[in-house]
């Protein structure tokens, strides 16, 4: 497909219904190696939360960036997503470095935290990466069929650890941007 977003956006929500089983199992593979990365680096974080775009929250982005995608199956950065929640401040140069070893990372579309000390207006630290495996990973069988699939790797360390924790590790919870800015709103911290 290659009319604009607003020419077709069914024809858009249909294509993305088709492939997301694809990004799902993507998705779940993709928190399946990273946890075992991130065990062999002995990089303790709180969690690792994984998740693949609903085609609801897809057609919203298509029609909130109104025109912005020509192919947006192959534009939107963000179609499988993995949060890797850190205990220590101190391991956030340590997954930057993993993630750069072991993913290919598109820059252009990245955004690395530059000044650790500093926090964003959520009370906490967070990079995140758009990144695609590297071609060694894709040359093995399992990989292959993953090779043009992109995901967004955040990685977050709290300012509020402890009621944030709590947030994030609530059963049925996601630690969602709209409940931690109203917790850091709330000046609630541990």
């Amino acid at each position: 497909m290659s009319a604009h977003t607003q020419d077709r956006p069914n024809d858009w929500r249909a294509a993305y219904t088709h492939v997301r089983p694809q990004y799902e199992d993507f998705t779940r593979e993709l928190h399946r190696l990273t946890c075992r990365l991130l065990r062999a680096e002995g990089i303790t974080i709180s969690q690792l939360q994984k998740r693949t775009k609903t085609v609801a929250s897809f057609v919203e982005k298509l029609e909130r960036k109104n025109q912005k995608y020509r192919d947006p199956l192959v534009e939107v950065t963000d179609l499988s997503g993995l949060r890797v929640i850190l205990t220590s401040r101190d391991d956030c140069p340590k997954v930057a470095e993993l993630i750069r070893r072991e993913f290919v990372v598109d820059e252009r579309n990245s955004q690395p935290w530059h000044v650790p000390e500093e926090l964003d207006r959520f009370g906490y630290r967070h990079d995140h990466y758009v990144v695609t495996l590297s071609p060694a990973r894709c040359a093995s069988g399992e990989w292959s069929q993953f090779a043009e699939f992109k995901a967004e790797i955040q990685v977050v360390f709290p300012r509020f650890r402890g009621h944030l924790m709590a947030w994030v590790e609530r059963p049925g919870q996601g630690g969602s941007s709209a409940q931690i800015e109203a917790a850091v709103s709330a000046g609630v911290s541990s």
